[in-house]
């Protein structure tokens, strides 16, 4: 039977996926089809190589003719134009898979592709990657500018330290709370944060409504043994696909995974209604 494969992929950890996903379930929906398996990349750039992503490590080998591939946009897949022929020409088109890109439009057979589709793929892929180029100059650009202003970039001098030093308590305070919330949200915007989020979606649907995670009813997300079994069973799946998901999880050990679980839900709880 064929399968729907999404891929998605952020090239820092203050993105998120919910974005390209949704772009990609609204497809899907208007064509009535479902997404068998989500296979996604995160922190990592486009001009990385297919193959050193799990695009080419774990879902390429697992697809089959038939199947579909189904992407936001094409600079998802990169944004090389040599990386993305090789990735069409010798991956896809072999395999005989489908590819489909929302914002193009593009719903082809990678088996029979014609002269026009490579035009346009062509084309695609060249402004995908001219776009990653100006982003770097742009921001090669703002980093000259911002050091003609006399910002500087690295650890904090000895004078900041001695400034800091000195300051009264109250703002000192001020400064590592605001400090906190930072990394706060870095914990919330973190990898395996961003997949446990999908695993309670599967296992609290009920309590998961929408993509905002605030607006969720985290009193109806606890970890009694049963929900518990059901999180480390989901979790376990997302590491088998990726092994570099919850690396200090030992999911075989049950007494320490779950109280390993607890400490973690109450940290993203904590993280979001952080005052």
């Amino acid at each position: 039977m064929c399968k729907v494969y999404l891929y998605s992929r952020v090239s820092t950890s203050q993105q998120t996926l919910a974005q390209q996903e949704r772009t990609a379930y609204e497809w899907l929906n208007a064509h009535n089809m479902k997404v068998d398996e989500v296979v996604s990349d995160e922190g990592i750039s486009g001009g990385v190589s297919y193959k050193d992503r799990n695009l080419g490590k774990v879902l390429l080998p697992k697809m089959v003719e038939g199947d579909m591939i189904i992407v936001s946009e094409i600079s998802r897949l990169g944004r090389s134009m040599f990386d993305l022929s090789k990735l069409i020409h010798t991956e896809l088109k072999p395999r005989k898979v489908r590819l489909v890109v929302c914002n193009m439009g593009i719903d082809l057979n990678c088996s029979k592709m014609t002269a026009i589709d490579e035009l346009i793929l062509n084309n695609f892929s060249f402004a995908a990657q001219l776009e990653k180029q100006l982003i770097s100059e742009r921001t090669l650009s703002a980093l000259e500018v911002k050091r003609k202003q006399g910002v500087k970039f690295g650890r904090a001098s000895e004078k900041y330290k001695l400034n800091y030093n000195n300051k009264p308590q109250e703002e000192k305070e001020r400064e590592n709370m605001e400090r906190g919330k930072m990394k706060s949200l870095r914990f919330i915007e973190a990898r395996d944060q961003q997949v446990f989020m999908k695993v309670l979606k599967k296992v609290f649907p009920e309590c998961t409504n929408g993509d905002d995670i605030r607006k969720w009813n985290w009193e109806g997300i606890n970890c009694k043994p049963r929900n518990s079994e059901a999180m480390r069973s989901v979790m376990a799946e997302y590491k088998e696909l990726d092994g570099n998901l919850f690396r200090k999880w030992d999911f075989t050990k049950e007494y320490d995974s779950r109280k390993r679980l607890i400490t973690y839900v109450y940290t993203i709880k904590r993280s979001l209604f952080k005052k």
